[in-house]
């Protein structure tokens, strides 16, 4: 079945959405596994929802993201 342009445009920048937080992830938690176990985890900070979740909406990247940086600098 084909897709629509506009299905593949979302499909597209959900791939690059998941991309983006998967290696920001994984550079602060310094492992796939661990960076793996963040992602799929439900947390308070993105109203109970997974990164993986959450990351859906621009906000919910954005937020996080900063948490991402928060846990990298210890503010978490």
């Amino acid at each position: 079945m084909a897709h629509s342009p506009e299905e593949r445009i979302v499909s597209d920048d959900q791939a690059a959405r998941v991309a983006r937080i998967q290696a920001r992830a994984e550079d602060v938690f310094g492992e796939p596994e661990k960076a793996a176990l963040w992602l799929n985890r439900q947390n308070r900070l993105l109203n109970d929802q997974t990164p993986l979740k959450a990351i859906q909406t621009d906000t919910g990247l954005q937020l996080a993201l900063t948490i991402l940086g928060r846990i990298e600098h210890g503010v978490y």
